[in-house]
């Protein structure tokens, strides 16, 4: 027997899944393998998951991807804060969101372990007995002792409830007289006058001073460096993750969730991510990210969360790709041969049921009749696994064909941003030439010096390295935002020079009233335009229908990106492109819609960005600053092996 199980994060989010009637999975178990049955989760109306079944095998980095809004975030928060039943008691989980900017003095290490709610009521009431003890007034230490031992049978009645809950049957009827039991042990307590909470013959003192030692046993191990000790806005977000993440670890969790964990990383720091993790032993890893390289290099096996459902594939995600691929492929040529094969019998059938028909011979109707049942044995032959197909294990319960029909999932194409080409130009020379060019903060450092190179009228140049070397910097000198301290920048043919910096969703909110919809942004900038024009315009960056009226506020930071896009191509497209990050916030269809754009691009395209995999499909010429000199790379793999040493 088995039962739904509910459970809510909030008031807007529900999460039920299946349980045996014995439910040993809720209780403490040597066993670090997770396995959910039938787990829904539903926002609102909006149903994320619908009877999917949740798998982890300890010691596994697994990749979770999905489209933007199919769940992905809401399973890990759920996982993580154990809203989902049938989570043994004893399996330490974690999720760790990037720390908020906003956060002024609360340290890293603290904001971090404020996700470990055991040891946070541990500090607090052995924070209550060391300030009773500290008063050495005899009231005050017997209300600390008293709310000690009253946390410690309200948990006890926690667990009670759970269990009682979650089982049926004589188990369930044994959980729910135990839980009568501690309701009543809590009630008493409760009721306890303070000099009936120590015994008369017991100093309280000494009883406080065993508690607190207790305490202070079972927080053990809870220590940090002087990194996680610094407030969360001082640090970079390099040393931000970096601190964060090894905070996390103190916890010693068994399952580690990490949500787009790359986000704002520099490529240093991304490579240093990557090693870190993947020397990780004895915890179950399992990432969100937009990052296709940082996924590929980390996951051993994907989760794809698609259609309410989620399943499971050996290895990274581009042999994902590959393997579905070659199915949709293998499956595509399947049901065109059984399409075939049926029309084909379909036609042998009416031809001879119509001879029969006509010369009156009734035995070859029913050799016909019979021929037509072999229609419904045309389908699969084989189970999902490759093994073959067996009705009773394959297809059990009730069905109109005898085989199952063959179902062709389409490969979903990234969107095509299609842009209108530069004007021509009557100059067929460089756009941009740099000649020994150097730039110093007025009374600073200088960031680099002596630059020279040149921008043809269909280069493809990406910048890459650290944040703070300069990249930045010499985006703005060739934008003509600053001037440099030394050299000169020549723009012989007057060309048009487009930008795209990185994007803030909080900035570009902050440009707009609340009620702004990409709509009225477009018809404020461009106020003698048709909504027909916007829209169209709008649809070439998957920004169609409804989206066009949403108010900005509620949009993705991948929507706004691709917003911002929209709007930077509307009048015309520059002669040179130049972008700053552009891939943050993008989903990996778009990021493949962008790079689609790029190498399509008939202008210039300069491009300062962290996306391995993104530089590697655009970039004609790769370069680094290296001790304030920029060098120029054979490739990216020339890079990473630079910064990951030997």
């Amino acid at each position: 027997m088995v039962r739904k199980q509910k459970a809510t994060v909030s008031d807007e989010i529900a999460v039920t899944s299946e349980s045996s009637r014995f439910h040993n999975e809720t209780l403490e178990t040597l066993s670090k393998d997770v396995y959910l049955k039938k787990v829904s989760i539903s926002v609102g109306l909006k149903d994320l998951l619908l009877d999917a079944d949740v798998r982890l095998n300890h010691g596994t980095k697994y990749g979770l991807i999905g489209p933007n809004g199919c769940g992905k975030t809401t399973l890990m928060k759920c996982l993580g804060y154990k809203r989902v039943s049938g989570l043994a008691d004893n399996l330490r989980i974690l999720y760790v969101e990037q720390l908020p900017v906003e956060s002024t003095s609360k340290s890293v290490l603290e904001t971090v372990l404020a996700a470990d709610k055991d040891r946070v009521k541990l500090m607090s009431l052995l924070s209550t007995l060391e300030a009773a003890l500290s008063s050495a007034d005899p009231l005050k230490i017997k209300q600390a002792i008293k709310q000690v031992k009253l946390e410690e049978q309200k948990a006890n009645l926690a667990a009670a409830q759970k269990t009682a809950t979650e089982r049926t049957g004589a188990r369930g009827h044994r959980a729910r007289k135990a839980l009568v039991e501690q309701e009543s042990l809590v009630a008493e307590l409760e009721a306890l006058s303070l000099d009936e909470v120590v015994d008369s013959n017991t100093d309280e003192a000494f009883v406080a001073q065993e508690m607190a030692l207790q305490l202070s046993e079972q927080l053990k191990g809870y220590d940090s460096e002087e990194k996680m000790q610094q407030p969360a806005r001082v640090l970079s977000e390099g040393w931000r993750i970096r601190a964060s993440l090894a905070a996390a670890l103190l916890l010693q969790p068994d399952i580690l969730l990490l949500d787009e964990p790359t986000n704002h990383l520099d490529l240093p720091t991304v490579l240093w991510l990557q090693n870190y993790l993947r020397d990780l032993k004895d915890v179950t890893l399992v990432l969100v990210s937009h990052n296709r390289a940082f996924l590929n290099e980390m996951a051993e096996e994907t989760i794809v969360c698609k259609k309410q459902s989620l399943e499971y594939y050996d290895g990274n995600y581009d042999e994902y790709m590959e393997n579905f691929q070659n199915r949709q492929s293998f499956l595509r040529a399947k049901a065109d041969a059984n399409r075939k094969k049926k029309e084909a019998l379909e036609h042998s059938i009416e031809k001879g049921l119509n001879s029969a028909k006509k010369n009156g011979d009734d035995k070859s109707v029913q050799r016909m009749a019979a021929r037509k049942k072999k229609l419904d044995r045309i389908g699969m032959d084989v189970n999902s696994k490759g093994h073959k197909y067996k009705l009773n294990r394959d297809r059990a319960g009730y069905h109109e064909n005898f085989l199952e029909e063959v179902e062709v999932e389409d490969i979903v194409e990234p969107d095509h941003w299609n842009v209108e080409p530069p004007p021509p130009m009557r100059y067929s020379g460089d756009l941009l030439v740099t000649s020994n060019v150097g730039y110093k903060y007025p009374e600073g450092d200088v960031i680099f010096g002596r630059v020279s190179f040149s921008i043809g009228q269909r280069a493809r140049i990406a910048l890459i390295g650290a944040n703070g070397t300069g990249k930045s910097t010499l985006i703005k000198l060739l934008t003509g935002k600053i001037l440099p301290s030394v050299g000169h920048i020549e723009r012989p043919g007057n060309a048009t020079i487009g930008t795209f910096d990185q994007f803030n969703a909080e900035v570009f909110l902050a440009e707009y009233s609340s009620e702004a919809t990409p709509l009225s942004v477009f018809m404020e900038k461009y106020p003698n335009g048709k909504e027909s024009h916007y829209r169209g315009h709008m649809g070439k960056f998957g920004l169609r229908g409804s989206t066009a009226i949403k108010p900005l506020a509620t949009l993705s930071g991948g929507e706004m990106a691709r917003l911002k896009l929209a709007l930077n191509f509307f009048e015309s497209s520059p002669n040179l492109l130049i972008l700053d990050e552009p891939t943050n916030h993008l989903d990996m269809q778009s990021i493949e819609s962008l790079i689609e754009l790029i190498n399509k691009y008939e202008g210039a395209v300069v491009i300062a960005s962290h996306d391995q995999y993104f530089v590697t499909k655009v970039a004609k010429e790769i370069y680094t600053f290296k001790k304030k000199q920029l060098k120029q790379l054979e490739s990216m793999d020339e890079y990473i092996e630079e910064v990951s040493g030997p």
